[in-house]
């Protein structure tokens, strides 16, 4: 059922992803941060046709945000931030992701992270690539802000979601930002 659910996730996210959506996903992202006291970003590298986020990551840099991109390491299940910036040394990792060089983990810095996915619900829910590696951190990390990205069309009625499953604080579509009700406190 998953595997069927992700596939179909993944044809609504293809079919959504245009340039005008991008721009306008971005532009949302960017005034959400501007406006948020939070100046400490997890944001992430496209994969797998993702928005592309680097336009937003050299834009808030400019705008004195501190920036940090993952390292997953699937021998452990796990993944950590670490420093971005527009001159620093890019690596390929797993699953075709992209972080800075070097073994430093500064996930402890975080104050927000901008979450991936393959589809999300109403209630905050989000279905991703089914490694939970975002699960796994978050739960790690349950104070950091949980802002996911994606679009309308990856928007299902009720996500079936597990014990260990972590909701998202909002999410940012094409048409704006969204808040869910069980952690609206924290933005």
């Amino acid at each position: 059922m998953l595997v069927s659910l992700r596939s179909y996730l993944k044809e609504q996210r293809v079919k959504a992803l245009s340039s005008e959506n991008e721009v306008a996903l971005r532009h949302f992202l960017f005034d959400f941060c501007l406006h948020s006291q939070r100046k400490k970003w997890g944001l992430v590298w496209p994969i797998r046709g993702e928005a592309d986020l680097r336009p937003l990551c050299y834009a808030l840099f400019e705008k004195g945000f501190e920036i940090f991109l993952p390292q997953t390491f699937p021998e452990t299940s796990q993944l950590f931030f670490k420093t971005w910036h527009p001159h620093c040394k890019m690596e390929e990792g797993p699953f075709g992701t992209w972080h800075p060089q070097g073994e430093r983990d500064e996930s402890y810095k975080l104050e927000g992270v901008i979450v991936p996915l393959l589809g999300y619900d109403s209630q905050g829910n989000r279905i991703g690539y089914g490694g939970g590696f975002y699960d796994r951190f978050l739960a790690k990390y349950p104070k950091i802000f949980r802002l996911g990205y994606g679009f309308t069309l990856q928007h299902s009625e009720a996500l079936d979601c597990q014990v260990h499953d972590q909701r998202l604080d909002g999410l940012c579509t094409e048409k704006g930002i969204i808040t869910f009700p069980a952690r609206n406190d924290k933005i």
